[in-house]
């Protein structure tokens, strides 16, 4: 009789292990999306410079800086689509589950604009880090890697990243990066 009542425990504790996997599985991916979601609604291109161009770029003029409209309505944008998609409040707090608890913090929020021309291309950076704004023009033909998606990733054309941060389901605080790619 003990042999059968430790083999029942045992089976009780295995279905709610692999319960509970599967759950933080399913809200990981969830999690993943929506950031990766929000970041594609945040790509508000310049047309005219594309036209122009055919730099497809998120920047109001041909070179980018981290204060122009084309960028704030970038991270507002974001920053909506993020709210709305994780279902956070006005303060980032979490209002639906998901598997995260507290608060969900924005550690950095950028812009790589992928530029060519005549003399070749260059990458401009902008972008808001713990939030302070800066923006970062890279030399000329110099290629960029950025750390993101669980890998290094070469940007070769005007991309947008961010890097969250939340406290994941009784498993502590979590960071989460993703790039996402604005092609034509």
């Amino acid at each position: 009789m003990p042999l059968a009542m430790v083999i029942v425990v045992f089976m009780c504790w295995f279905l709610s292990y692999s319960f509970r996997r599967e759950s933080l599985e399913y809200n990981y991916e969830q999690i993943d999306s929506n950031l990766t979601y929000s970041l594609l609604a945040a790509a508000i291109i310049n047309f005219n410079e594309y036209a122009v161009s055919g730099n497809l770029i998120i920047s109001d003029g041909a070179e980018p800086e981290v204060w122009d409209s084309a960028f704030i309505n970038s991270y507002i944008r974001f920053m909506d689509c993020l709210k709305c998609n994780l279902g956070l409040d006005e303060n980032m707090c979490i209002t639906k589950g998901q598997g995260m608890e507290n608060k969900v913090d924005i550690i950095s929020y950028r812009v790589y604009n992928y530029l060519s021309g005549e003399g070749g291309w260059h990458v401009t950076e902008c972008g808001i880090k713990n939030g302070q704004p800066y923006t970062l023009r890279y030399p000329d033909n110099v290629a960029v890697y950025v750390a993101a998606n669980d890998g290094m990733i070469k940007i070769e054309q005007t991309s947008i990243y961010a890097q969250i941060s939340f406290g994941l389901d009784k498993l502590g605080e979590y960071c989460m990066t993703r790039l996402v790619a604005v092609t034509d």
